[in-house]
């Protein structure tokens, strides 16, 4: 079922039926009281990735009002896996941006980013500046601390190759480089990064330094207003980092985070063994001995049960900057219970267009407000307390909704899209109609914007709301938008291309899809008429060969005298705010110089960002795709080779818990291939003989590393296609990964790689006997080359298939 924004409630209300009453009410009149004030705390949390962050330390010191936390997340995740569904690349990146900020609006910190781009694991720092320029980075990294303006940096990495990774490393870097260097004016001038400021103390993660002393805060604290730890809440915001398969795990009780302080420029300087949160010693902060805890005074007054209160209190803190206004107007729009709409009468407005919205505000609290400004022609009139004021007002959109950072192309591994000095949620909304309302009692107005919304329906779990999309007049989105062909050989293949309409009428509209020589469709030309808002498929047959290599086949529609020519591609999960990326209207095929063996016929327990199905059937493979639940009731017999996707014992109980049927249908003769997962492979059970995986785990990372092929006889690397060294040529990203780093001996091995300057990994390919069949394990990254088209890596995957 697809899910817009409304029912994102329901996840978070199955999980934890209270917790969102802490963005409304006295939860969030008391947090936002808390952080009001010149001297409210700032901690600004830096890593490499989403899911780096310590969660439970920042939910700690954010949801209690102790500090204002941000996260600086490197990059956005976009050279990881994906456990729930296809993207990969920058799509990942996209959708793990979404689960961050999903995660941010439950734990309550900001979320800033870099430039930087995932390409992967890397095994050094000097490595990963090889893709990231140091001095680009460090730009990033210091205009975000002189937005945010921190006292505090903590970092999850030591900068040092305790972290492993690479790319932890950098970030471990980065963060003390930062805390040096961000109030340095002449290395980086005011006009171009803000202006100057210098962080108080530093902390790193306590466990790469076990001889501490450590600074320990139990950030299990039960939190009255949520009826909940702060530990639950962290678990909650965890748990959205879904596509990385984490879930939200919680221990009732006491619960500690362990930090070391690096650095300090406090005066005095308190005693390291003395610390009691990484707060102490901050102005304003009161060392509270008997919690443990970092605590501020002067909002205890207010009784955040009585909403009312808290405005003489608001009124004392006006805002002089831009970082107190985000504080200031927070608090009054908890305090008045302000709620602003915008509803659009339908979910799609083409570029060009414009859409007229129905705009409402509440006074859902008992003091009178008064529109200062607002879109439209809005009410001047004062509204009373339990009342509300309707107008209408026309929004022309400027640019399409999709990510920001992908409105230009990659330089590398650097995004080009320079990085504002804004939280990825404040750029989000700089686009949303704003309402400037003045309150009683109050000096300065408060702002508040809405993301303009169309009603889907009133379900059976309540609203559910699609967010208002700016999108070209029309797009051609083909289904699939890869495919593979074996080069030389007559093929015949529909394609399902969807045509979409963002215009306010009905259009008439033609496709069509340019053909290179050899290659012919049917229709030459697809005629079809939309109405406003619809979306139509329309087939086109492809017959013909094609030569080796990759062809890209446009597509584009006319329409009245235009010619549209962008695919579009949502993300769209339950648990994150609808994403729309654009790219241009092609069909990618591979026409790949493959031999498939006669009568082979595969069962497939797919991997959620897989493409073995696909890439088997196009070239004329029968595939069945098999539920792990099903493995029981399944003649599995009728196989002659099943094939398991990466990670899949990661994400499915069920294949754990059937597994043993597997090795059986191995054992009596069938050939099992089961793609790479993580360190559960080396389990007792799972393969049929003894594997150990080191931590960290033997990575070829270099997807250019040079290969040894071991055993030029190895059937798997004769049969029905001659592997060699050029198949191993134009691979992405990375060779294999999570490489056993010992395993049985009834287990033979054809190919040697590594990266530079190590020693040859054997382990890539594990074949051995079970019974009277065969068991094949393969930790080679088939799953991104596949997805990449890489001809030698559908050869070989051919290869490893035949019976």
């Amino acid at each position: 079922m697809s899910r817009r924004l409304g029912i994102a409630v329901l996840a978070l209300a199955l999980s934890a039926p209270s917790l969102r009453a802490q963005d409304h009410g006295a939860a969030a009149l008391a947090r936002a009281v808390a952080l009001l004030g010149p001297e409210t705390p700032r901690v600004l949390y830096i890593a490499a990735h989403p899911d780096d962050e310590d969660v439970r330390l920042i939910t700690w010191l954010s949801r209690s009002g102790r500090a204002e936390v941000a996260y600086l997340s490197l990059t956005r995740g976009d050279g990881g896996q994906n456990l729930i569904g296809n993207e990969l690349g920058e799509a990942l990146g996209v959708l793990r941006t979404q689960e961050l900020l999903a995660a941010r609006r439950v734990d309550g910190a900001r979320q800033y980013f870099t430039r930087a781009y995932d390409f992967g694991y890397s095994k050094s720092a000097e490595e990963t500046y090889t893709h990231w320029p140091r001095d680009s980075l460090l730009n990033d990294v210091v205009r975000v601390v002189r937005a945010f303006r921190p006292h505090v940096i903590v970092a999850t990495f030591s900068g040092t190759p305790r972290d492993a990774h690479g790319q932890h490393q950098v970030s471990g870097q980065l963060a003390r480089d930062a805390y040096d260097l961000a109030g340095d004016a002449a290395r980086f001038p005011v006009a171009e990064y803000g202006e100057p400021w210098t962080p108080l103390k530093l902390y790193r993660n306590a466990g790469f330094y076990p001889d501490g002393p450590h600074v320990l805060m139990n950030v299990g604290e039960y939190d009255p207003l949520s009826g909940m730890s702060y530990d639950q809440i962290a678990s909650v915001s965890r748990s959205h980092h879904k596509s990385q398969g984490l879930r939200g795990n919680y221990r009732l009780g006491e619960v500690t985070s362990r930090y070391f302080r690096e650095a300090s420029r406090l005066t005095p300087e308190i005693p390291r063994e003395q610390e009691r949160s990484v707060l102490d010693g901050l102005p304003g902060v009161v060392r509270n001995g008997s919690s443990g805890s970092g605590d501020r005074p002067g909002a205890a007054a207010v009784d955040v049960r009585v909403s009312a209160s808290a405005i003489p209190y608001i009124a004392l803190h006006a805002p002089r900057n831009a970082d107190e206004r985000a504080r200031y107007e927070r608090a009054a729009i908890a305090a008045t219970g302000l709620a602003f709409e915008a509803l659009a009468p339908r979910s799609y407005v083409a570029l060009g267009d414009s859409i007229v919205l129905d705009y409402a505000l509440h006074n859902r609290g008992t003091i009178p407000v008064t529109i200062d400004s607002a879109a439209g022609a809005f009410p001047p009139e004062t509204i009373a307390p339990g009342k509300s004021v309707r107008w209408k007002g026309t929004l022309r959109p400027a640019r399409k909704l999709e990510p920001w950072w992908l409105k230009q192309p990659r330089v590398g591994d650097m995004f080009a899209a320079p990085p504002p000095a804004a939280s990825d949620d404040q750029i989000a909304q700089a686009d949303w109609p704003r309402v400037r309302v003045r309150v009683e009692g109050l000096p300065q107005p408060v702002a508040l914007n809405a993301h303009p919304v169309y009603r889907l329906s009133e379900g059976f779990y309540g609203d559910l709301y699609s967010p208002l999309v700016a999108a070209p007049g029309i797009t051609v989105t083909p289904s699939p938008e890869q495919s593979f062909a074996r080069a030389g050989s007559r093929f015949e293949r529909d394609v399902y291309v969807s045509v979409r309409s963002s215009f306010d009428s009905e259009r008439s509209v033609s496709v069509k899809l340019d053909l290179p020589a050899g290659l012919s469709a049917s229709p030459a030309v697809a005629q079809l008429t939309l109405p406003s808002g619809a979306t139509r498929t329309v087939v086109f047959r492809i017959t013909g060969t094609a030569p080796p290599g990759e062809h890209r086949l446009p597509l584009r529609a006319e329409s009245e005298g235009e010619v549209f020519g962008e695919a579009v591609r949502s993300i769209d999960y339950p648990h994150i705010s609808l994403q729309q990326m654009y790219e241009p209207a092609e069909i990618r095929l591979h026409a790949v110089p493959v031999e498939v063996p006669a009568g082979l016929s595969v069962g497939y327990i797919a991997g959620r960002a897989d493409a073995g199905p696909q890439v088997l059937r196009e070239l004329g493979v029968p595939v069945t795709l098999i539920e792990p639940a099903e493995i029981p009731r399944l003649d599995l017999a009728r196989f002659p080779v099943i094939v398991i996707g990466p990670r899949m014992y990661e994400a499915s109980a069920d294949l754990l818990e059937h597994n043993g049927r597997l090795l059986e249908y191995a054992s009596n003769g069938g050939r099992l291939v089961v793609q790479f997962g993580q360190y559960m492979m080396s389990g007792a059970g799972i393969l049929p003989y003894r594997i150990t995986i080191s931590r960290p785990p033997d990575r070829v990372t270099d997807e250019n590393a040079p290969v040894t092929i071991t055993d030029p006889a190895a059937r798997e690397l004769t049969y029905p296609n001659r592997i060699a060294l050029v198949d191993f040529e134009g691979w992405v990203q990375e060779r294999a990964t999570f490489m056993p780093d010992e395993f049985d001996p009834r287990y033979r091995t054809m190919l040697a790689m590594n990266d530079p300057g190590e020693q040859p990994v054997h382990s890539s390919i594990l074949v051995a006997p079970v019974g009277r069949g065969t068991y094949v394990y393969v930790t080679l990254a088939l799953f991104r080359q596949l997805e990449d088209g890489v001809p030698g890596a559908v050869r070989l995957f051919v290869n490893l298939l035949a019976p």
